[in-house]
């Protein structure tokens, strides 16, 4: 019987970032995820995921745009992982 992962989410790989970065995160269980990124003032930028989600291992690439497709100044930006009633945040600074 295999132990069940328990819900994780890795720092942004590579941070700081340029061009794009990659979001590991690992579920315990199925359930809705949703995975958003805010500026420093907390305002979104990007919603990458809001959808049910299989459990296990699962991986995001982040284009560092905004939802117009606008290249994200550089600066600290925030994204959160809001899944199994709980919510992660890990910090991602970009450069240009």
């Amino acid at each position: 019987d295999e132990a069940t992962p328990a819900l994780s989410f890795a720092a942004p790989n590579p941070n700081p970032a340029r061009g794009v970065t990659t979001l590991d995160y690992t579920l315990s269980r199925a359930g809705r995820v949703r995975l958003t990124v805010y500026d420093a003032a907390g305002r979104r930028v990007q919603t990458l995921r809001d959808a049910a989600m299989t459990a296990g291992a699962h991986r995001e690439r982040f284009t560092l745009r905004d939802e117009t497709g606008r290249d994200l100044a550089s600066g600290l930006y925030l994204v959160r992982l809001e899944a199994e009633g709980r919510v992660i945040t890990r910090r991602l600074a970009t450069i240009r």
